[in-house]
């Protein structure tokens, strides 16, 4: 009998253990971490910072601006980051390849970003143009 309650709470634990760690899931998670290291409050700041010094009474609309557009263009980011793993990994819709593509595009669009992120707080007025228009950079990548 005893033998018997162990192996039912061993089955218990593995099978609510693997529910728990949802699987292939774990794989499509956590992209928001990656924007976080080249997009979060403290970038923010800064880049505020510099746009305003440059661009004197123009650089606060324009700061505004630049920090919504790059608010939403690193929540896209993301959410097509998760879209195309749960294609590949979950859904079965891309191939390996496809997926290795779309992974190397939205990189390397990250890793633009954070340049583009560098050269404002550097005082290069041609970089917050650039930032201005980084959804369209994106799109490249679906």
């Amino acid at each position: 009998m005893r033998t018997i309650i162990i192996c039912v709470c061993a089955f218990l634990w593995a099978a609510c253990g693997s529910a728990q760690s949802g699987g292939g899931d774990d794989k499509c998670k956590d992209f928001d971490l990656d924007v976080k290291k080249v997009w979060n409050a403290e970038i923010k700041l800064k880049m505020d910072i510099a746009i305003k010094q440059f661009g004197g009474e123009a650089g606060i609309g324009e700061s505004e601006e630049v920090a919504t557009r790059m608010d939403s263009v690193t929540r896209d980011w993301v959410m097509l980051r998760e879209s195309a793993c749960r294609d590949h990994f979950m859904r079965g819709l891309i191939t390996a390849e496809e997926y290795k593509a779309r992974v190397t595009c939205f990189d390397a669009f990250l890793q633009t970003l954070r340049t583009t992120i560098a050269a404002i707080e550097g005082g290069d007025d041609a970089a917050v143009e650039q930032a201005l228009t980084a959804s369209t950079e994106l799109e490249q990548c679906r």
